[in-house]
């Protein structure tokens, strides 16, 4: 994935999101059937800590900054793109 393909995200998209957490790496590992994006993390599902990881993630791929809207505590998440950057 590539900054330059996202470039037309703006405010206020959604995308859907399945985390495996606790993987021997973390990446991205393309889109579901559904579109749902499906995402390896390192981390352990616990403090919060995957789902930040999942946060700088998709903020070092896409450059855009993102949040979790609803399933904080699940590994299927929606995602809302919160702002631009620089």
């Amino acid at each position: 994935m590539t900054k330059k393909k996202y470039a037309s995200l703006s405010y206020g998209k959604s995308i859907s999101v399945k985390v495996i957490p606790h993987a021997n790496r973390t990446e991205i590992l393309g889109f579901l059937e559904d579109g749902t994006l499906r995402v390896t993390l390192r981390s352990h599902p616990e403090w919060g800590k995957a789902n930040e990881e999942l946060l700088d993630l998709l903020r070092s791929e896409t450059g855009v900054s993102w949040e979790i809207i609803r399933g904080k505590t699940s590994s299927r998440k929606i995602l809302r793109t919160r702002s631009l950057s620089s």
